[in-house]
């Protein structure tokens, strides 16, 4: 009867519900594994064959990421609005920051929590595809941020709050990366079979991020620069030496007051 379902087709939660019922609720205190029946565990064969559970497996995972896909687009859409918007960033712990890395982590740790349930392989799974899915957002936030960039030195009117979304764009990456170390430390089992991909899906979060924080931490600077570039024009031209003559004079005087207030 199993078989006839998975044939007929699942969707979304009905995979969680299988996967659930063959490898835990099955063989489980619930039903053959109750102590009353005295079944020895090694003699309760699986209900599906190994090719069919991992073959549910891989179907619950590319549906995952179809979400992820989904989530993700919608959240960098949310995000680009912000940027756009005449209020200041929210607030968080005394720092501007959006709501993107909350927005992301928290679908990922629901994700989490429903493998959980099922077993500690599958988390695993889940764990390196969610942060692989991380990684694939890094780059697309880094085009988006850069097309913000353009946008505003092209046109530094059309946009009035640049340098605090910049600010928060900033905390954002050091935020994605704790919150990646964070989910790194509670979740992930290690285990032989994926400790390769997850080595190098967590390193490419990191990476990702540290890069985008340190050039987004660049592009302040470009614009500072840009700020007081006419100043350094008027540098020993005639205008420049009246001021500096003028600016010793006003400097001198102060000194002198405050010497003399002493």
């Amino acid at each position: 009867r199993l078989s006839e379902i998975i044939t007929m087709g699942l969707e979304g939660q009905e995979y969680v519900s299988m996967l659930s019922w063959i490898i835990q609720t099955y063989p489980g205190k619930e039903l053959m594994g109750n102590e009353r029946l005295q079944i020895p565990k090694d003699s309760l064969k699986p209900l599906l064959d190994v090719g069919t559970i991992e073959k549910l497996e891989e179907e619950y995972l590319s549906n995952m990421k179809d979400n992820y896909v989904n989530w993700m687009g919608n959240t960098m859409k949310l995000e680009k609005e912000d940027w756009m918007k005449q209020q200041e960033p929210e607030i968080s712990d005394g720092t501007f920051q959006t709501s993107a890395p909350k927005m992301i982590y928290q679908m990922i740790e629901e994700n989490l929590q429903v493998a959980a349930t099922i077993s500690p392989e599958l988390t695993n799974k889940v764990l390196a595809l969610s942060m692989g899915e991380v990684a694939n957002f890094g780059n697309v936030y880094r085009s988006s941020i850069t097309d913000y960039k353009s946008h505003y030195f092209n046109d530094r009117n059309a946009i009035s709050m640049f340098t605090r979304y910049m600010i928060a764009i900033i905390n954002n990456c050091e935020r994605f990366e704790d919150l990646a170390l964070d989910v790194k430390q509670r979740w992930w089992k290690p285990s032989a079979q994926m400790s390769e991909t997850m080595v190098s899906n967590f390193e490419s979060v990191l990476k990702t991020f540290s890069e985008l924080r340190r050039d987004s931490t660049v592009c302040l600077l470009d614009e500072a620069f840009i700020d007081i570039d006419v100043h350094f024009t008027e540098i020993l031209s005639t205008k420049w030496l009246g001021s500096t003559v003028a600016g010793k004079q006003i400097i001198s005087g102060e000194i002198f007051r405050f010497n003399g207030f002493k």
